[in-house]
């Protein structure tokens, strides 16, 4: 029974892999065989049983992301957005975001991945958060992009709504702010408007 692939490539000298495990794969079996067939790989992993049992074969965790849950009832202050800023209702253009996604990700960041650099890859990528193919029902309400005075878009909050049981409800999928306009209170600004 195959136990899954991994998609490969080098980055600033670094040899990495995106693993796509097989349904039913069992995470020590899956661990085993990475550790055998990519030696010396950094792992992209998003099964926490999986990353522990590579962890438990002698992989190093050099990342690991958080859940983080947000109490919604009570009331909570507007966003305070610089100058020159406007929130706008996100629309259901994912070519209007795969510039904005990839730049928000770039080299030396740890959510980085080479593929999203290429616009058709992040076109892609978004589209399946607007469909909801990738995480689950797009909320259109609770998202938001952010323009600056000239109308470009610099940032966007995408909330999608999940039935797991772990993460059931809305999910801020994406929180993306050009790297030209970070540090001035704009993703703290599309959270709480995503949040209200």
């Amino acid at each position: 029974m195959p136990v899954g692939t991994a998609d490969v490539w080098g980055e600033a000298g670094v040899a990495m892999a995106r693993v796509n495990p097989a349904a039913g794969a069992r995470p020590a079996l899956l661990a085993e065989a990475l550790v055998a067939q990519l030696p010396g790989h950094r792992v992209r992993v998003n099964r926490p049983e999986l990353a522990e049992a590579l962890i438990a074969g002698g992989g190093q965790e050099v990342k690991r992301r958080l859940l983080m849950a947000w109490d919604l009832a009570g009331e909570r202050a507007p966003g305070q957005l610089p100058a020159g800023y406007t929130l706008a209702p996100l629309l259901s253009e994912p070519s209007r975001y795969a510039r904005l996604y990839s730049r928000a990700y770039p080299p030396g960041h740890p959510d980085h991945d080479p593929a999203q650099a290429v616009t058709a890859a992040a076109t892609d990528t978004i589209a399946g958060y607007l469909t909801g193919e990738a995480v689950g029902p797009f909320d259109p309400v609770a998202s938001s992009e952010l323009r600056d005075e000239e109308g470009n878009v610099v940032g966007a909050a995408i909330v999608n709504v999940v039935g797991l049981p772990l993460y059931q409800g809305p999910w801020l999928t994406e929180l993306l702010v050009d790297p030209a306009h970070q540090r001035r209170g704009l993703g703290g600004a599309l959270v709480t408007e995503v949040a209200n």
